[in-house]
């Protein structure tokens, strides 16, 4: 999914979608979450982000991230 070539906007999409996936399926990881992004050949963060409980943006996120999963898995013929 990722490559050196990935566009730093889809690259934390799939940190967050990931760290998303990881909430649900593992009961010992819980909020809040710390996104921080480190741009290459940098040694200041450029990105820094607490990811809250009721973070709205992040929960829309999840919603869609849900939805597209539940969608996909109903579209696919076994």
């Amino acid at each position: 999914m990722i490559r050196p070539s990935t566009p730093l906007p889809d690259a934390i999409k799939a940190a967050l979608l990931s760290m998303d996936s990881t909430l649900r399926s593992n009961l010992s990881v819980g909020m809040p979450l710390d996104l921080t992004v480190i741009a290459r050949d940098a040694c200041t963060v450029s990105l820094s982000r607490r990811i809250e409980a009721d973070d709205e943006q992040f929960q829309a996120m999840s919603r869609a991230w849900s939805k597209a999963l539940r969608d996909a898995f109903v579209r696919i013929e076994v």
